[in-house]
């Protein structure tokens, strides 16, 4: 790939530390230690920007229980009457990849609330909703290095499902961000259920790695892939802080990345090793 700025490259520092980072994904990825870390280019990791998000629009008159974690055993908001109405539009992040019987799904509760949980889907949504597929979660376990809260609704009213304390243990399913906000996407147990919600991740014990800050400032700008394949054309822009957005160029076009189609957002990191 190479650097696609409307001033050009100016040093060649920049295609050094390009070259780190694509070693340090590849040492990281065969050591099998990539899902330890908090964040790479972990664009499939998020809930939204990154998932194939299917919307279901089925106007049937059914209410089905919603859970926090893929069990009829698992905590259930609303004092237990979670659920969510079929005439109404909502969506579908995933299929669980270990109890397909399951979906999790993503639907409003009230013009400032939202709720992400699981439902055990109908023949009549498997047959409008066709593309719903499973997601790999990265089933880390890790521990709570700060007291907080779990949350079902990360990006509205951040309501309080569970809490977790000091030292307690979660496993890390994925994580996303939310605006400049990074979440976990944990599973935990508390009162005897199992239960998934979001925190922060600046909460959580991660693999010990320190973030190369001067490297990630040499980074930062619009970079373009010039190869073939789906990617041809398309690039991405770095930004201080962990972020990125993707750029979208569609069949390959190849003018400057200002005039590219901005698409998901996603996180990025670089570390020493």
């Amino acid at each position: 790939m190479r650097k696609a700025t409307e001033r050009g490259i100016r040093d060649t520092g920049r295609w050094l530390w390009g070259l780190m980072l694509i070693v340090a994904l590849s040492l990281a990825i065969s050591a099998g230690k990539a899902v330890e870390l908090e964040a790479f280019l972990s664009g499939d990791q998020e809930l939204f920007d990154g998932w194939w998000v299917t919307q279901v629009d089925l106007m049937e008159n059914t209410l089905l229980p919603v859970y926090s974690a893929p069990s009829e055993a698992a905590y259930r908001g609303a004092k237990g009457k979670a659920a969510v109405s079929l005439n109404e539009p909502f969506k579908v992040l995933c299929e669980d990849p270990d109890d397909r019987d399951w979906w999790l799904i993503y639907y409003d509760v009230s013009a400032a609330a939202a709720r992400v949980g699981y439902v055990r889907p109908t023949e009549h949504m498997r047959s409008e909703a066709r593309d719903v597929l499973p997601f790999g979660w990265d089933n880390v376990r890790t521990t709570v290095s700060d007291a907080t809260v779990l949350t079902d609704d990360p990006y509205y009213s951040r309501r309080a499902i569970a809490t977790v304390r000091y030292g307690d243990s979660v496993t890390v399913l994925c994580e996303t961000s939310v605006n400049t906000e990074r979440f976990a996407y944990v599973e935990t147990i508390t009162e005897g259920k199992r239960v998934r919600g979001f925190m922060p991740i600046v909460s959580l014990l991660t693999s010990a790695y320190t973030e190369d800050l001067s490297a990630m400032e040499a980074l930062c700008g619009a970079w373009r892939f010039t190869g073939g394949g789906e990617v041809g054309g398309d690039g991405f822009i770095l930004s201080p802080g962990g972020q990125m957005t993707w750029l979208v160029a569609g069949d390959g076009e190849l003018f400057p990345p200002k005039h590219l189609q901005r698409g998901g957002a996603n996180t990025w990191c670089v570390i020493q090793l």
